[in-house]
């Protein structure tokens, strides 16, 4: 991470949020990471970077993108989709789950290096309204611009 993201980072003043970033950029060892800001130039480096990376495309109206998902990306892939468990719950309905810890070493493995050669985008969001006792707040790290620049338009 180059200082100028480091420093946006630090400016959080959050141990525990520095040290998950740090952990997902040593197990997933990007080749840039970049913290986003609501800076009006992070947010249009988010939406080139999504339009750059074939992610989006221009629409006539200006300002405006689209993205379509492949067909084999729609919905949830139910055969290999497991429940992290602490203990065995019979939960019926053919509910596939898996041991945490074991199912947590699995995780880790698909991540181990997944984005090597891509750019981490680090991101922060309040699912509420600021400063409000009922807001949850919340981090995303990924290497897709669209993904990042969808969050913007659920949660700005």
């Amino acid at each position: 991470m180059d200082k100028v993201n480091l420093q946006k980072l630090e400016a959080l003043n959050n141990q525990y949020v520095i040290n998950v970033v740090q952990e997902a950029i040593q197990l997933c060892k990007p080749a840039k990471v970049t913290v986003m800001t609501d800076a009006k130039e992070d947010i249009a480096y988010l939406r080139n970077l999504a339009i750059n990376n074939g992610e989006e495309k221009k629409m006539k109206m200006k300002g405006h993108t689209i993205h379509f998902d492949g067909y084999y990306d729609q919905g949830r892939d139910k055969p290999h989709t497991k429940y992290l468990l602490s203990k065995y719950v019979d939960w019926g309905l053919g509910v596939n789950y898996i041991e945490k810890d074991k199912g947590l070493k699995e995780i880790y493995s698909f991540l181990d290096g997944s984005m090597a050669g891509k750019e981490m985008l680090v991101k922060f969001f309040s699912l509420g309204p600021t400063n409000s006792i009922f807001s949850l707040k919340a981090l995303q790290i990924t290497d897709s611009a669209y993904v990042a620049h969808s969050e913007d338009l659920l949660y700005r």
